[in-house]
């Protein structure tokens, strides 16, 4: 945390997973009556800022803000479809900030999805979190179980004609280099990504680059989607719903998944 007592604030909710068109259609119906209901809030572009990520990495995937306002800007709707994801920061030069030398209280009122224990309906979560990243209002971490804050454990492999082969995994470094910088996070954390759980979490491919001149050889990026994997011995390995090569390649130094 850098010497700065005045810190921006966000909530921020990562990817909504939605692969079928019935559960889709049926979320639409329900998000929307959830902001029907919703209680009236404050003027959100009056307070908040809501801009596109600055990322370093080329391949950094998560380079969009799909967050918008909704019931004449009194409510912000963080994410909406498959594979969304938002942030809003709050704005500085309209007093709207945490003063960490001072007792602070902040109400919301949250919506994680329309069903339990469904995640074709609720997104992974969200995060508030107090930041003095020097990207400002522009610093945005990982999507999916990075919760919008932490960082993008990549994952690639190589792709030459049918074959997949070659897998990397991230430094903690590089992990770290993608999140929000000087940050502290409260997690409203609403799914499970352990990788070595029963509910064996596979990595969740974000996409492809296929090369120019060949389009037949190209590369695999994924998420290994692990960070609430629990480290009792340093090392396993991939559980068997991981993709064939990484299983039979790779493990997973779950040190970087604390």
């Amino acid at each position: 945390m850098s010497a700065n007592t005045y810190l921006d604030y966000s909530i921020i909710l990562p990817f909504i997973n939605n692969d079928n068109n019935y559960y889709f259609s049926r979320q639409c119906t329900e998000d929307q009556e959830a902001i029907n209901s919703a209680p009236t809030g404050l003027d959100i572009h009056k307070f908040f800022k809501i801009s596109p990520p600055l990322n370093n990495d080329i391949h950094d995937p998560f380079t969009d803000n799909d967050a918008q306002t909704t019931k004449d800007g009194k409510v912000l709707d963080l994410a909406t479809g498959s594979g969304s994801y938002g942030a809003a920061w709050s704005d500085t030069s309209a007093g709207n900030y945490i003063d960490i030398r001072k007792d602070q209280t902040v109400s919301a009122w949250l919506y994680f999805g329309a069903a339990t224990n469904n995640e074709l309906l609720n997104g992974q979560g969200m995060a508030l979190v107090l930041q003095n990243d020097p990207r400002g209002y522009n610093a945005v971490g990982a999507g999916y179980q990075g919760l919008g804050v932490y960082g993008y454990d990549k994952a690639t492999t190589s792709y030459y004609y049918f074959t997949e082969g070659s897998p990397t995994v991230a430094t903690p470094d590089y992990i770290a280099s993608t999140a929000v910088k000087n940050s502290m996070a409260l997690e409203f954390d609403s799914q499970i990504n352990d990788a070595l759980s029963s509910r064996d979490e596979a990595p969740i491919q974000l996409n492809y680059e296929s090369g120019v001149i060949f389009p037949g050889i190209g590369t695999y990026y994924y998420t290994l989607n692990g960070y609430d994997t629990k480290d009792t011995a340093n090392k396993f390995p991939i559980p068997s719903t991981y993709p064939i090569i990484l299983n039979s390649e790779l493990v997973v130094d779950t040190d970087i998944l604390q």
